[in-house]
C-alpha cells in the first residue's frame, strides 16, 4: 500500500506537465514528447491497478508511431485485466502478425485464447514454445499455469512433475507448489462446508488472479530485461571513463618521470 501511494505524487506531476506541454505544443514541445508522457501516465495508471484509467493514455500514446508497439501491448494487457479477453486478443494478434516469432506476444496471446476458453487453439502455442525453449523453466511454468486456467488439471500435475523434476534448483518451484495445490484441490474437491461454498464463489475471482499473474510477470520480466541492459550500458559506460582516466593517469606519470629525468640531468650538467 505504502508503494502505491508513493506513485501518486509522481502520476501527478506526469499530469500536471502533460497539461503544460499540451498548453505549449505550437511553441516547440514535439508530438513525440507528448505521447511519451501519455505513455509515461499510461503505465503508472497500470502500476496502481487502475487499469480502466490507464486504457485512454495507451491509446492516445499509441498514435505516435515510436510508441505505438509498446503502447498497444500495454493496452492489450489493461483489455485482459479489466475482463475484455476479445480486445486483447485482438489486439495481441494484430501485434503478432507484424513482429512474427515474438515470444511474449505470442505467449500473451495464447493466454487469451484461454481465457476465452479456446483452449485448442492456445494449448499448442504454449507447447511450440516449451520445444523452442526445452531449458527455460519460467516457459514451463507458464505452461502449467495455462493447463489450470484451462481446467485441464491432471495434464497440469504431468508438467509441474515434469518441469520439477527437470529444474531442481529453479526459481519457479515455489509457484508450482502453488499451482500444484490449485490442481490437486480442484481435482479432489473438500466436502461442502461453509468454507468450502466461500471458496466456491472464490473460484471465479481465484481464476482473474491466475490469469493477472502471468500477464504481470511477463510485464515484469520484461522491465527487469529493460533494466538489466540499462545497467549494463551504464556500467560499460563507467567501465570505458574508468580506462580513460587510467590512460591519462599514466600519461601524467610518464610525463612527470619525463620530467624529473630532465630535471636531473639539467642539474647534472650545471655541477
Amino acid at each position: 500500500m505504502l508503494v502505491r501511494r508513493s506513485l501518486f505524487p509522481a502520476l501527478l506531476a506526469l499530469i500536471m506537465l502533460l497539461a503544460s506541454s499540451c498548453a505549449v505544443i505550437r511553441g516547440g514541445v514535439t508530438r513525440q514528447t507528448i505521447a511519451s508522457e501519455y505513455y509515461s501516465i499510461a503505465e503508472a495508471y497500470a502500476d496502481l491497478e487502475k487499469y480502466d484509467k490507464a486504457i485512454p493514455y495507451y491509446e492516445a500514446a499509441a498514435k505516435q508511431k515510436q510508441y505505438r508497439n509498446a503502447a498497444r501491448y500495454g493496452l492489450g494487457r489493461m483489455y485482459g485485466l479489466t475482463g475484455d479477453w476479445k480486445q486483447a486478443e485482438d489486439i495481441f494478434e494484430s501485434l503478432l502478425k507484424k513482429d512474427k516469432g515474438n515470444e511474449m506476444l505470442e505467449g500473451a496471446y495464447a493466454f487469451a485464447l484461454v481465457s476465452q476458453g479456446k483452449t485448442e487453439k492456445a494449448i499448442p502455442l504454449y507447447k511450440a514454445l516449451m520445444e523452442k525453449h526445452p531449458d527455460d523453466p519460467v516457459i514451463a511454468r507458464d505452461y502449467a499455469e495455462v493447463l489450470i486456467v484451462a481446467k485441464q488439471y491432471e495434464d497440469a500435475l504431468e508438467s509441474i512433475a515434469s518441469t520439477r523434476e527437470k529444474f531442481p534448483d529453479s526459481d519457479v518451484l515455489k509457484d508450482l507448489d502453488d499451482l500444484e495445490a490449485k490442481a490437486n484441490a480442484a481435482l479432489a474437491p473438500p466436502e461442502e462446508t461453509e468454507d468450502s461454498k466461500t471458496a466456491t464463489k472464490d473460484d471465479g475471482k481465484n481464476g482473474k488472479t491466475v490469469k493477472k499473474n502471468i500477464l504481470d510477470k511477463k510485464a515484469a520480466e520484461k522491465k527487469a530485461a529493460e533494466k538489466k541492459a540499462a545497467e549494463k550500458k551504464e556500467a560499460d559506460k563507467k567501465a570505458d571513463a574508468a580506462t580513460t582516466d587510467k590512460k591519462a593517469a599514466d600519461k601524467k606519470v610518464v610525463a612527470d618521470k619525463t620530467a624529473a629525468e630532465s630535471d636531473a640531468k639539467s642539474t647534472s650538467s650545471g655541477q
